[in-house]
């Protein structure tokens, strides 16, 4: 957040390209993070699921153990 108002402030204020430069970087910058976000919740979820498919896979072993025997 704060590096946004440091590039704004460094844009020359008397020109109108000012609010579109600004609102450019905004947006940028909110892409970049809401990226960020949603690989991290991507990550999560592969995790998630890897440990859910390990547990799984435990448990049909443990099952056909048991049938076996």
């Amino acid at each position: 957040g704060s590096q946004v108002s440091f590039v704004v402030e460094r844009l020359p204020q008397n020109s109108a390209v000012v609010p579109q430069k600004a609102n450019e970087l905004l947006s940028l910058l909110a892409e970049q993070e809401s990226r960020i976000v949603i690989v991290n919740l991507i990550h999560q979820r592969e995790d998630a699921r890897a440990k859910k498919s390990s547990r799984h896979k435990r448990l049909q072993l443990r099952r056909i153990a048991e049938t076996s025997e």
